[in-house]
């Protein structure tokens, strides 16, 4: 009798182990948020830090070493230059420029802040968020936009990398 209840939690637990391991979810998120009081837009990106890592030495052909003692000393310059080619934002149907403050690691995560200052209220933002994709085309990238209280949140992939949100203003 005991070992057939060996056997059956065995054969309950064969299928679940078969499965951990066998697939590293990819996913970034990314909040973007209009600040009235500064008039700009504010943006933090949350990226898993080996994930980033590993794109960001294949594509620029370096050990940058984020976050660590080894880190590249001019890390910060490919995040800088990455970003502004896979995360595109457009306020109010204009492409705009953003300023990256820095980054920070924070559990297994690259932290990054942009800016986009001087930013009149606006009607619209459209993200074009294209992070990680050709490293793993499997990747997810969740985006929130918020201006004041109007926020919602998408699911972007590779196939389906944009998102817009307009807003209804008094």
């Amino acid at each position: 009798m005991h070992y057939i209840k060996k056997i059956s939690v065995l054969f309950i637990l064969l299928p679940l182990l078969a499965f951990t391991g066998m697939h590293k979810f990819y996913v970034s998120t990314t909040e973007v948020n209009y600040d009235e009081k500064s008039q700009a837009v504010q943006v933090i990106s949350r990226v898993f830090a080996d994930d980033l890592e590993k794109t960001i030495d294949a594509r620029y052909g370096i050990k940058s070493g984020l976050v660590t003692s080894r880190e590249h000393p001019e890390a910060d310059a490919y995040l800088e230059k990455y970003y502004a080619l896979k995360l595109n934002i457009r306020v109010n149907g204009e492409k705009t420029k953003f300023n990256y403050l820095g980054k920070e690691f924070k559990d297994d995560m690259v932290v990054s802040y942009l800016e986009i200052p001087g930013t009149p209220l606006p009607s619209s933002i459209e993200i074009e968020n294209k992070l990680l994709y050709e490293t793993y085309p499997e990747q997810q990238n969740i985006v929130h936009i918020r201006s004041g209280d109007t926020r919602k949140s998408f699911l972007l992939r590779k196939d389906d990398d944009r998102c817009m949100l307009k807003f209804k203003r008094k």
